[in-house]
């Protein structure tokens, strides 16, 4: 048997069975939003965001907002890499040591893999 379904979007600012003619996204902070709405509540949302977004400045996507610093990166590990790091070769030598290819790599495959490529092992 087949089966057909019907998306019907609604206003979200009525919130009765009045149509929504378009979805308008925005944004606060670092969340993102979307709303369904019909033709004037559409333009009544997008002009009162228009006299708040015509005073802010705007930014880069994926941007931090001013006066924040972003994360240091994370420690590089005891050899001075990390597993995604490894080129494929490595990566082929760790399995063959017994590496799941995934998780966790043991100590010892990782102090191989430092000395071939000339790092200083304590």
């Amino acid at each position: 048997m087949a089966q057909k379904t019907i998306v019907v979007k609604t206003c979200d600012v009525h919130g009765d069975d009045t149509a929504a003619t378009e979805t308008v996204a925005f944004g606060i902070g670092s969340e993102r939003f979307e709303i369904d709405a019909c033709d004037a509540h559409a333009s009544e949302v997008r002009e009162t965001l228009a006299r708040y977004a015509g005073l802010g400045r705007r930014v880069q996507a994926g941007r931090a907002p001013a006066g924040t610093r972003s994360k240091p990166a994370p420690p590089a590990g005891k050899y001075g890499f990390t597993v995604a790091e490894l080129t494929s070769e490595e990566r082929d030598f760790a399995v063959a040591q017994g590496w799941a290819g995934r998780g966790r790599v043991k100590d010892e495959i990782l102090r191989q893999i430092a000395e071939k490529r000339g790092i200083a092992v304590a």
